[in-house]
C-alpha cells in the first residue's frame, strides 16, 4: 500500500507537474510572439534611427554652412562699420577742410573787398581832383578847344 500511495502521490506530481508545463509552454508561446512583435518594432525602429541619422546629418551640414554665411557676415559688417568709420573721418576732415577753406577765401575777399575800395576811393579823388583842374581851365574857355574839334 505504501507502493500505491507513492505512486498516487507521484501521479499528482507529475500531473501538477504536466499543467505547469502547459502554463509554461503557453507562458513561452506569448513570449515568443511578444519577441516576434518586439523584432517587428526594433526593425522599424532601427530604420527610423537610419532616417533619423541621415536627417541629424543632414542638420549637421545646414548648421555648417549657417556658421560659415555666419562669419562671412560678420566679417562683411565688421568691413562695413570700418567703412562707415572711415567715411564720416573722412566726412570731417573734409568738412575741417571746406571750412578752413572758406575762411581762408573770406579773409582774401575783405582784403580785396577793401583793396577795391580803396581804389575805388582814390579813383574818386584823381577823378575830383582832375575836374577841380579841368573847372578853371572851363571857366577861361567857354566855347572851350573841345568845342571846336
Amino acid at each position: 500500500m505504501f507502493g500505491r500511495q507513492l505512486l498516487r502521490r507521484l501521479d499528482a506530481h507529475m500531473e501538477r507537474g504536466n499543467e505547469l508545463t502547459a502554463r509554461t509552454n503557453a507562458h513561452m508561446e506569448r513570449g515568443n510572439e511578444l519577441m516576434v512583435s518586439t523584432n517587428a518594432h526594433m526593425k522599424r525602429g532601427n530604420e527610423l534611427m537610419v532616417s533619423i541619422n541621415a536627417h541629424m546629418e543632414r542638420g549637421d551640414q545646414l548648421m555648417e554652412r549657417l556658421e560659415k554665411t555666419m562669419a562671412d557676415i560678420s566679417r562683411e559688417v565688421a568691413l562695413t562699420a570700418e567703412e562707415v568709420r572711415l567715411s564720416r573721418e573722412s566726412r570731417l576732415e573734409m568738412r575741417d577742410f571746406m571750412r578752413e577753406t572758406f575762411l581762408r577765401s573770406d579773409k582774401r575777399a575783405q582784403v580785396q573787398t577793401a583793396a577795391l575800395q580803396e581804389v575805388r576811393e582814390e579813383s574818386r579823388a584823381h577823378t575830383q581832383a582832375l575836374l577841380r583842374l579841368m573847372d578853371p581851365m572851363d571857366r577861361l574857355d567857354p566855347g572851350g578847344s573841345a568845342a571846336a574839334g
